[in-house]
């Protein structure tokens, strides 16, 4: 389905600026968020994340790479259901699982069959007894004939809100020649940021407490960001990108969880400054000329710039534990043959 087909007007010059700012911030997912942190209001989140997949194809082709396999490894799953969703009413699956619980349990026929049943010994339910049982298993089928219905109206409405997913490849938003400019000229920083914040998440999901565990590698080679920053601020660092966002500084501030929130802040620093925090959104890794002077609270291209060190060194030292772990692989395969030919030996002098 096509917006020209549709007839809908495609998307704003100013969408577009929100959809490639909600994916600098939260990555290739996390679609709810980024609809409800930049107003993008025309759109629900299927439209949302399949014009921004669109964008991060168009960003593929000008990077000379594969569009489907840089959206498939960036792409960041479904956020995981909230406490809201968990005491949620009962759904009409599962009243129709209770009800036919009930309807098992429940001595349901008539009087005849459960004398036959116990051999005489019980009494026959009377006509009014039984008439109610009829009752109560007639409204049980009428409740299961609802449920039913019920699954064709939620089935035909997820239907419906598919079919609203668009195919935003010709979208006329495209057209503009300065998205067009723009799409070209950052395509591999769009990427490499994509990247960054997909791995990030591969850090913290995979860490049962990242504010007390997750592994830093040494940074002795690298200037901290300002002259107080220890292992811990590191450690908060990536997991407030996650929480808040790349480039929300004020959420690494308030975040009562981060070390940032017990550091002393220069109310003079940069971090109101609308430019400075601009850049911790849009701008890439550009390496610093002069790391020392820095302020009591870092600018965003330090703490932008830290982020990429963080990660270039945990993937550095993440190839050497794995080729650590295959030469240990292949001494032990050795050591294996080894003790295979010595037994082979020892069991032809046995034979002689």
């Amino acid at each position: 389905v096509s917006t020209q087909s549709t007839g809908r007007k495609g998307w704003s010059s100013e969408e577009f600026g929100r959809i490639r700012k909600g994916l600098l911030t939260f990555g290739n997912g996390r679609w709810g968020l980024i609809k409800q942190k930049f107003k993008i209001e025309r759109w629900n989140e299927l439209q949302i994340k399949s014009y921004a997949q669109t964008v991060i194809r168009k960003c593929a082709i000008c990077a000379l790479l594969d569009p489907d396999q840089v959206v498939s490894s960036t792409e960041i799953p479904s956020e995981p259901i909230s406490e809201a969703q968990h005491s949620a009413p009962l759904s009409p699956t599962s009243l129709s699982q209770i009800q036919n619980s009930v309807k098992v349990d429940r001595p349901i026929g008539n009087g005849n069959q459960e004398k036959e049943n116990s051999g005489g010994a019980t009494k026959p339910e009377s006509d009014g007894d039984e008439m109610k049982l009829d009752k109560d298993e007639t409204e049980i089928r009428s409740d299961g004939l609802k449920n039913s219905e019920n699954k064709e109206v939620e089935a035909k409405n997820e239907e419906q809100e598919r079919e609203k997913v668009m195919d935003f490849w010709n979208d006329e938003s495209f057209n503009n020649k300065r998205i067009e400019a723009l799409i070209q000229k950052q395509a591999k920083g769009i990427i490499r940021r994509l990247e960054q914040l997909y791995r990030i998440y591969e850090l913290i999901i995979a860490c049962d407490d990242p504010i007390k565990n997750l592994v830093i590698p040494d940074m002795a080679p690298y200037h901290p960001p300002t002259p107080w920053w220890e292992e811990a601020d590191d450690r908060s660092l990536l997991l407030g990108v996650y929480r808040h966002g790349f480039g929300n500084l004020e959420g690494l501030r308030e975040d009562p969880e981060l070390s940032f929130n017990k550091r002393p802040m220069d109310e003079s620093s940069n971090l109101t400054d609308q430019n400075e925090v601009k850049d911790f959104e849009t701008d890439f890794v550009s390496r610093l000329d002069d790391p020392g002077d820095n302020p009591t609270w870092p600018l965003g291209r330090h703490l932008n710039q830290r982020i990429s060190y963080l990660l270039h060194s945990m993937e550095r030292d993440k190839k050497i534990q794995e080729k650590m772990e295959k030469q240990v692989e292949r001494i032990k395969e050795r050591e294996r043959k080894e003790e295979e030919k010595m037994r082979r030996k020892e069991e032809l002098a046995l034979k002689k």
